[in-house]
């Protein structure tokens, strides 16, 4: 429904990182086993995530003649009692 789409992105969290350095990183986690949804139910509400996403945005502030932003993936499985 409409209301539960609305209610959901009211929930989403957006963080922008603008002044890191060369030698930064960010690291996303995008499972984890004891979220909700992957334990099998219909949602994550235990306060920890199954997953997250990531995206890019054109950054209007930033200068013409900047330098294109570099990236890296790098993905690994990390398996503990």
């Amino acid at each position: 429904s409409l209301q539960q789409q609305q209610q959901q992105q009211q929930q989403h969290r957006w963080c922008y990182f603008p002044d890191m350095d060369t030698n930064e990183a960010i690291l996303l986690k995008q499972w984890d086993s004891e979220g909700g949804i992957a334990k099998g139910n219909d949602r994550d509400n235990n306060g920890i995530s199954s997953f997250s996403v990531h995206s890019a945005f054109a950054d209007p502030t930033s200068p013409e003649d900047a330098p294109p932003r570099q990236s890296i993936e790098v993905r690994c499985v990390i398996v503990f009692p």
